[in-house]
């Protein structure tokens, strides 16, 4: 997914670049970002909801380890407590940890659905059907907390493909400039 994701943002990144624009392309700005923080943060709540109840709900089922989902949380709160403070430091590395951290979160909440349907199958079967039910719920709990967890990272993803447009059209220019001025310099013999 991560492969996906990163060869989508260059192929738009350079398709922008090669219709041969003169103007710098702009970079997100911080009401944008904010915006997306903003969203980022409702979502992440849902999300760590969702793992205290699939920690209840599932313990002892392997598959629902929570072990990763606690470190995401961990790292979100680092990534927005940085990034709330200074929202340009989106427009670098901290901007492509951000989009991992959503795309990684988001399938760990689809896997959460998935475990939490594989349980309410047993639990029908064995009869446990007041289980089956809380299963049900987190089961419904974790498509949602996926699917908004989807649609962040779309945003998100858009907001860093206009920083790497960026980037690129900055470094093309910086290359043009280095180019034009050594063929200006007189040649030593």
């Amino acid at each position: 997914m991560r492969t996906l994701v990163l060869s989508l943002i260059m192929c738009f990144s350079f398709g922008a670049i090669a219709r041969g624009q003169d103007k710098l392309p702009n970079t997100p700005t911080d009401d944008e970002i904010n915006l997306m923080l903003t969203q980022l943060e409702r979502a992440m709540d849902q999300y760590e909801v969702l793992i205290t109840q699939e920690d209840k709900l599932l313990a002892g089922v392997h598959e629902a380890d929570t072990t990763t989902d606690k470190r995401l949380i961990d790292l979100w709160k680092t990534l927005d407590k940085g990034l709330r403070g200074s929202p340009q430091k989106f427009n670098s590395q901290g901007g492509f940890d951000l989009l991992i951290l959503v795309d990684d979160a988001a399938r760990n909440a689809a896997l959460a659905a998935t475990n939490a349907s594989k349980q309410t199958t047993q639990e029908v079967i064995a009869g446990r059907t007041q289980k089956a039910e809380l299963m049900v719920t987190l089961m419904q709990n974790a498509s949602g907390t996926s699917t908004l967890l989807y649609t962040v990272s779309e945003n998100c993803t858009a907001l860093y493909q206009r920083y790497l447009t960026f980037l690129h059209a900055f470094v093309d220019k910086a290359v043009e400039a280095l180019n034009s001025r050594s063929d200006n310099k007189p040649k030593n013999r």
